[in-house]
């Protein structure tokens, strides 16, 4: 259960604003969210009550970032504040870009949703078809992590290709189509379908394609090992609740669907550019907000490479994101033109609880259920 809090800032929208960036200064906004002392006194509220080091949110409406600011530590044992600059783990919010990606490509006419995968992955030999629509949708029967070892990956793959060895020849879990299952192996597939269309990796693909025309200036696939300016510690929290750093993880396992790394203000960057339609045309990006139904027509709460679900009368979506490292979460309210980032450097914060505070508070809406968008 996620906690709320109980008294949500009521917030007057006007026309025009002065938003927090993360360097304290004030820069003029077009779309209005209230005051923006209130969303700081609402997210130190919650990152107390959470207990979380360091913590960053975004606001951005119809395309315009109008709140961005970072509170909190990015290195507790070096006492180092965390700024917009910071670097955090995206973990699985990672797999709405690469859902962009595939969209992107069968927008351009150079991807067939509807094909087999093996078509564009001929190591991939599934007895059953499954598409790029089932691994995108989740509902493709490749397997997911099955052990610690996956789960906590030590070891770097340098190639999309060479992690196919990990699951290729193991059976479907269940016929396309039938289920829906969420599959970090799934999107490895996506991946290397990016690649073989494109002719280039998945990171550079995303470079070219996502970050730089969304103006994601320090986005980029994680590496363990390499330099990354700004990179943000991450930290978990014991059953007695001491904190420790987190474990060791190679994303690397599993890029398309856990290795982005970036700001607050590359996640408002992306969130603008979806609600603009700098990387996707208006009919692509309904396709991909649209919920997929079983093939019994049990509806399965996701689109493709993002959640899809009702909260407070009003349709959603976005995707939410958790790995040793820490906790992320992009929450859009498609008719309100409202979207909500927010980046935490500890694992299982209650980065959905916040931004749904966040949005109600933007909105106005009172009333708030602990079960809202489950």
């Amino acid at each position: 259960m996620w906690t709320r809090s109980h008294n949500v800032i009521r917030l007057v929208a006007c026309a025009v604003i002065f938003c927090v960036t993360g360097n304290g200064e004030y820069t003029r906004g077009e779309q209005g969210v209230g005051e923006p002392r209130s969303i700081d006194s609402l997210v130190t509220q919650r990152m107390k009550s959470l207990d979380v080091p360091g913590m960053a949110v975004t606001i951005v409406r119809n395309g315009d970032i109008v709140y961005s600011k970072s509170f909190g530590t990015a290195d507790i044992e070096n006492a180092v504040a965390l700024d917009s600059a910071g670097v955090f783990r995206w973990s699985t919010l990672t797999r709405m870009l690469t859902a962009v990606s595939v969209l992107q490509l069968v927008e351009r006419g150079q991807l067939d949703l509807k094909a087999p995968v093996r078509n564009y992955v001929p190591e991939f030999k599934a007895d059953n078809p499954v598409t790029v629509e089932h691994l995108l949708a989740h509902l493709s029967g490749v397997r997911s992590f099955t052990s610690a070892d996956e789960l906590y990956n030590m070891q770097h793959y340098d190639r999309l290709a060479d992690t196919l060895p990990l699951f290729a020849d193991d059976p479907l879990h269940f016929e396309p189509g039938s289920r829906f299952r969420t599959t970090p192996f799934g999107y490895n597939l996506l991946g290397m379908v990016i690649e073989r269309v494109s002719g280039t990796t998945w990171h550079d693909y995303m470079k070219v394609n996502i970050f730089e025309p969304a103006g994601m200036k320090s986005a980029r696939a994680n590496h363990p090992t390499a330099i990354i300016a700004n990179r943000v510690s991450g930290y978990l929290r014991r059953k007695d609740g001491s904190l420790r750093n987190s474990v060791y993880h190679d994303s690397s396992i599993a890029g398309p669907s856990e290795g982005v790394v970036g700001s607050i203000g590359d996640l408002a960057a992306f969130a603008a550019a979806l609600q603009r339609h700098t990387l996707l045309a208006p009919a692509y990006y309904r396709l991909m907000t649209t919920e997929y139904r079983t093939a019994s027509d049990k509806p399965t709460r996701y689109g493709l490479g993002c959640f899809v679900r009702e909260w407070k009368g009003k349709r959603i979506t976005g995707h939410a994101g958790w790995q040793p490292g820490g906790s992320s979460f992009l929450l859009m309210v498609m008719e309100d033109g409202l979207a909500v980032g927010v980046l935490a450097n500890l694992e299982q914060a209650d980065v959905k609880g916040l931004s749904l505070d966040v949005a109600a508070a933007v909105l106005g809406i009172e009333s708030l259920s602990p079960n809202d968008a489950e």
